[in-house]
């Protein structure tokens, strides 16, 4: 945000917000780009759990119940 101040009045001019993508999300778009001309034997198949951006070896409990969490919600959604 920026302040002018012209003759006794203050302009406010407000900044264009520039939106970064991380790379968890980068990976989520390249996903379903891929999937718009990809097929798969089952629905369920077609979308990740969870993006893991760690090694393997730093893989916690809390991850895996997210990505149960996760699966969960896109297969009650599926359904619906």
């Amino acid at each position: 945000m920026v302040d002018i101040l012209t003759s006794r009045e203050y302009i406010c001019i407000m900044a264009k917000r520039i939106n970064y993508l991380n790379n968890k999300d980068i990976l989520k778009e390249i996903h379903k780009s891929k999937n718009s001309f990809c097929c798969y034997t089952k629905p369920e198949y077609a979308d990740y759990d969870l993006i893991i951006t760690t090694p393997i070896e730093k893989i916690t409990k809390t991850k895996v119940l997210e990505a149960r969490r996760n699966r969960a919600a896109r297969l009650t959604q599926l359904k619906a």
